[in-house]
């Protein structure tokens, strides 16, 4: 776009030159704001549709016909600098816009047809951004989803973590996690075969999830282990948690005639610690616990 407000600014277009020297502006400006994460996206829609508006108005009214071209790039611009959900808004109106100027300049032949196209323009991008969109969404739900049970992998476990403490510190909130560890597990394994295994599994993370919160996460972070983040929890309510949990675990009959138990390792955020010391004390607790017996809680 720089070149062609240089080209209006030599033609001494001063009008235009100006306006698209602000859509540059505001675009980089845009730019910035996002690497920073400070950008209002009803803002960006509401001058960015207002700026480019401006600037069409003002060439269709000096220019005639060739102001219509510029219709065509305008409708994937809205894509790249908006969400979704305003781009097509912005798109929707800017068909509108332009199908009215097309209707006072130009006769009934041409006003179809720029319609016409640029409707279905509008509708094929919307479609293929749609697409691109639900495959990035795909794409991020496999990349932190465990494929067999369904919960969190430990792709964002630092992630949660990390902003479970600064939540804690922000509001005061206690924090707690449970290491959950299925008892013997290589036992089913080789006795029942990896199949079964993976039923225990899921069955296993089911149970867990179907008696969390929503404002809990549970993670696989290993083969047989698991770790559930606890919002709003202390110490005291994590144990009577972990042992509902634990005896929900040995009572569920998952495989017939041989039970199954799970050993349990707490720990609540210190102030100070980082997110690896807390997972170790709850790991250590963890590694009590499957030493000293096993089907129990340490705290």
């Amino acid at each position: 776009m720089t070149p062609f407000m240089l080209f209006y600014l030599v033609k001494q277009e001063y009008a235009i030159a100006l306006l698209l020297f602000f859509v540059i502006a505001f675009s980089i400006i845009k730019y910035f704001r996002s690497q920073s994460g400070k950008l209002d996206p009803f803002s960006t829609f509401v001058i960015m549709l207002l700026l480019v508006s401006l600037a069409f108005i003002i060439v269709a009214v000096n220019y005639g016909l060739i102001a219509f071209l510029w219709a065509y790039p305008i409708l994937f611009a809205f894509y790249f600098m908006l969400p979704e959900k305003l781009a097509g808004l912005a798109n929707i109106l800017f068909v509108s816009i332009v199908f009215y100027f097309a209707w006072l300049i130009e006769d009934g032949n041409i006003l179809v047809r720029i319609f016409v196209t640029l409707s279905l323009c509008s509708i094929f991008l919307a479609s293929i951004i749609r697409i691109i969109s639900q495959q990035h969404e795909l794409l991020q739900k496999q990349a932190i989803i465990d494929p067999l049970t369904g919960v969190y992998n430990r792709v964002i476990l630092e992630e949660q973590l990390e902003k479970s403490i600064q939540q804690s510190r922000r509001n005061d909130v206690s924090m707690s996690i449970a290491t959950i560890d299925i008892d013997h597990f290589k036992v089913i394994n080789d006795q029942f075969g990896h199949d079964k295994g993976d039923e225990v599994l899921k069955t296993f993370a089911k149970i867990i999830t179907s008696r969390t919160r929503h404002s809990d996460n549970v993670f696989r972070i290993g083969g047989e282990e698991f770790l559930i983040y606890l919002y709003n929890t202390d110490l005291d309510q994590a144990y009577k948690f972990a042992e509902y949990l634990r005896n929900k675990v040995e009572t569920a009959e998952i495989i017939k005639g041989h039970p199954i138990t799970a050993s349990i390792g707490l720990a609540q955020y210190q102030e100070g610690e980082s997110w690896l010391e807390w997972m170790k004390r709850s790991d250590e607790n963890l590694y009590k616990a499957k030493h000293t017996g096993r089907n129990k809680v340490v705290i």
